[in-house]
Parts: structure tokens; sequence; C-alpha cells
């Protein structure tokens, strides 16, 4: 449980928006607004599943 808190605390703070600051800086110009779209869809993706699985450990270990 505190490494899930952990996990997300760090994501949000730190790792969760380098997929936007990278678009910018590794991809070509022509390829900018497909390769943001993509990432975005992909980060809200994941920080859903996220989220999901969060509230399903809690109700799990009777947190909730």
């Amino acid at each position: 449980m505190v490494s899930m808190v952990v996990f997300i605390s760090g994501y949000s703070i730190g790792i969760g928006p380098i997929a936007w600051l990278l678009v910018g800086e590794i991809i070509p110009a022509r390829a900018k607004e497909r390769a943001a779209g993509l990432s975005t869809a992909f980060n809200y993706l994941l920080v859903f599943i996220l989220t999901l699985e969060f509230s399903n450990m809690l109700v799990s270990f009777n947190c909730w």
C-alpha cells in the first residue's frame, strides 16, 4: 500500500509530465501534433488504470 502511494505521488510530481516534455524535444516538427495526441491519450489511459487499481486495492485491504 505504501509503495502504491509513493508511486502515485512520484508519478504526479515528476515522471508523469515527462511525456509532454519529451514530445517537444525529440519529435520532428511535422509529427509533433500526432505524437502529442498519442502520448496524452496513453498517459491518461495509464493514469485511469492506476486509479482504478488503487481503488480496488483499497477495497481489498478494507481501507475504504
